[in-house]
């Protein structure tokens, strides 16, 4: 049971990743031209990175299946960035797990 809730998260976790990175994709050329203080390459660079993470013209690492040779696993990189929302999810995490080991020590 815990297997089918985490994949479901996992799933819903995917859906809003790609609905924020589409609205980013679809408007941030227009919001960069009423907030111009946003149109600087240090936010063009994140924006871009984001946009890019987990996918393969983003950059992969590839593995090669050491029984046969034939089957190819391509494993995108991600950027690890505070705009990256899987990164950005992970840091989350840890802080929460963090803060809740010294306010309830000896309970997680």
């Amino acid at each position: 049971m815990k297997s089918l809730l985490n994949r479901q998260q996992a799933k819903r976790d995917k859906q809003d990743e790609g609905f924020f990175r589409s609205i980013f994709r679809d408007h941030w050329e227009r919001f960069k031209s009423k907030h111009t203080w946003y149109d600087s390459e240090q936010y063009e660079e994140s924006v871009q990175k984001m946009l890019g993470c987990g996918k393969e013209s983003g950059g992969y690492s590839e593995y090669i299946c050491i029984n046969c040779g034939r089957d190819v696993w391509k494993l995108p990189f991600s950027f690890k960035g505070y705009f990256c929302l899987s990164y950005a999810k992970k840091y989350v995490d840890d802080f929460v797990s963090q803060v809740s080991a010294m306010l309830h020590p000896g309970m997680i």
